[in-house]
């Protein structure tokens, strides 16, 4: 095999990876509500990648963590050369930034972004009154592995970043004090907390994983062998 039929073989293995990974994310999502078993975890966690990094802040900042999450894929990616889905990036939401992990319905109908300004994480990013704004992509950008400027490696919205192969992990326990706030600032609407944390529960962002505890998350990855990056810098 000549070193460009070698190449092109080795970029085609490394981009399935990336596929397998975020399909695999998608596949052990619990859109009933449960949350992921031990045994889950291990598998979405185990997906082959020489790089393991995780992320995790207990406020959405702004979004800061996708965009941490973004550049770290293509430092190793393009400023490394290392290739496309050589990282495997890991978001662990837990506090308040366990918004980020619910979908659209959810920000709009409970107000997600004033409960938030009301806890001091005020939210910046347009569109935040009709849903979560870091969950989708302007376009569905096509993927490009060879221009770091392209709009798919720029993009850092949960969607893309699922493309890339990333994994979206959601605390529960910081759902159930979502809720508690939620109801504090007024806009249950009428809902009890335990009602609302089963709302959000059952509507993660398409490929979130609910996980029992962020904490325990983020230590259950360590022992995988995932460096810790917080995102609430």
């Amino acid at each position: 095999m000549n070193r460009r039929s070698f190449l092109s073989a080795a970029a085609a293995t490394i981009a399935a990876v990336c596929a397998a990974t975020a399909l695999s994310s998608a596949a052990f999502a619990a859109g009933d509500g449960a949350v992921a078993s031990y045994e889950t975890f291990l598998a979405t966690a185990r997906t082959p990648a020489k790089h393991k990094q995780l992320f995790t802040s207990p406020r959405a900042n702004n979004g800061a963590i996708f965009a941490y999450m973004r550049n770290s894929l293509n430092g190793y990616q393009f400023g490394w050369s290392e290739g496309p889905g050589t990282l495997h990036a890991a978001a662990v939401l837990n506090g308040l930034g366990v918004a980020q992990g619910v979908n659209d319905e959810m920000w709009s109908r409970y107000h997600l972004a004033a409960v938030l300004a009301s806890n001091n994480d005020v939210v910046k990013a347009p569109g935040a009154d009709r849903g979560n704004p870091w969950l989708h992509a302007a376009k569905p950008y096509p993927r490009d592995d060879a221009d770091p400027n392209a709009p798919y490696n720029q993009d850092a919205s949960v969607e893309t970043l699922l493309r890339r192969g990333a994994t979206i992990y959601i605390c529960n326990n910081a759902l159930r004090q979502l809720a508690l706030k939620t109801a504090e600032a007024g806009f249950a609407g009428g809902l009890s907390t335990d009602a609302l944390h089963a709302e959000f529960r059952r509507n993660l962002v398409p490929g979130g994983i609910l996980v029992p505890a962020g904490v325990t998350t983020i230590d259950a990855l360590q022992q995988e062998h995932f460096t810790l990056y917080d995102a609430s810098v």
